[in-house]
């Protein structure tokens, strides 16, 4: 489509900087929907059978996602503990030492394993995420500095990404144990079994209350026993969900990535066209004939919620999808 071929770490960067500047006003979000993005609504077993009839919703959309846990972690046996959002501080009374001892009293959330701490020592910019798994250009603010990466059985697939989760420490190595933080699902962790994660630095000390300097000292960085769960999004999510383009296409494909959406999409359909869903967590479109570039571009993206949107956008573009999943 003669489009110069640009970085994909550039394009999330570009894509930050635009969502950053245009905030759009109510007007504006209006104005959006009266162009087409409609409303969710929320699928009944009619509807739904419409959207497999229709080739939207396959059945093996429908048994890959009942493969999944798309819950929020309601039947699961935690208790109430103190949540506490990994904001960037550390929150660290003393230097680390080996964990990997189970605190006695501590009531175990559903998935139990270990975490160690990794990525940056300071929290990430909203395009940071970019060249991990899930490929996200945008991560919200509350999760810059509270990010993990999961084994590949969590990971599932890519449909994991963007999924919150509650972090407990159990162990007694931890300042406060039965403490938690809540992070987002945004890499696939290849040294992680089962449920092992890895979580960012800042998350992890605001976790533990220990300070890490593992990329100084490797053995510096314990093993600490921890359990999780998937929360709801909702409560730390702020926005819309935003569109990133992977640079590199052509004429007869493109791959679109989805950040900031409250719950999993679990598929995507563009122009009639439903979209493939890759390992990397990119939605794929190979129409089988060329693609105008000029638009218009008819959206729907299916949520795990059985909410669908849409969104009627002119350009082929990054971009703020100005609409958000329906909470609850």
């Amino acid at each position: 489509m003669g489009a110069r071929i640009v970085s994909l770490a550039a394009a999330a960067a570009l894509l930050a900087c635009l969502l950053a500047a245009t905030q759009p006003a109510a007007a504006q979000q209006a104005r959006s929907r009266q162009e087409g993005s409609d409303a969710p609504f929320v699928a009944d077993a009619g509807q739904v059978a419409d959207l497999e009839a229709s080739g939207f919703l396959t059945p093996q959309d429908a048994k890959e996602a009942a493969a999944f846990d798309f819950g929020d972690g309601s039947d699961g046996n935690a208790t109430e503990a103190s949540d506490s959002q990994a904001d960037g501080s550390d929150g660290s009374n003393g230097s680390a030492t080996k964990g990997g001892s189970i605190a006695s009293g501590v009531n175990r959330l559903k998935n139990a394993g270990t975490a160690i701490s990794a990525y940056e020592p300071e929290p990430i910019a909203a395009s940071g995420a970019v060249g991990l798994a899930c490929g996200f250009g945008w991560v919200d603010p509350n999760f810059q500095g509270a990010y993990i990466g999961v084994g590949s059985s969590a990971f599932s697939k890519g449909f994991s990404c963007g999924r919150c989760v509650k972090i407990q420490c159990d162990d007694t190595f931890c300042s406060e144990p039965g403490k938690s933080v809540v992070a987002q699902v945004v890499d696939l962790c290849g040294d992680c079994y089962d449920y092992d994660i890895a979580m960012a630095i800042p998350a992890w000390q605001n976790l533990t209350g220990k300070h890490v300097h593992y990329w100084k000292d490797p053995s510096n960085n314990p093993n600490v026993e921890i359990s999780w769960d998937y929360v709801d999004c909702a409560p730390f999510i702020n926005g819309t969900i935003k569109m990133l383009i992977k640079p590199g296409g052509n004429a007869y494909f493109q791959a679109f990535n989805f950040a900031n959406s409250i719950v999993p999409i679990t598929a995507v359909q563009l122009n009639g066209d439903r979209l493939r869903h890759s390992t990397n967590h990119f939605w794929e479109w190979n129409p089988g004939k060329a693609i105008n570039p000029k638009g218009p571009f008819q959206l729907a993206l299916l949520g795990s919620n059985k909410q669908v949107l849409r969104v009627t956008f002119k350009e082929l573009r990054s971009q703020d999808l100005k609409v958000q999943f329906k909470a609850g």
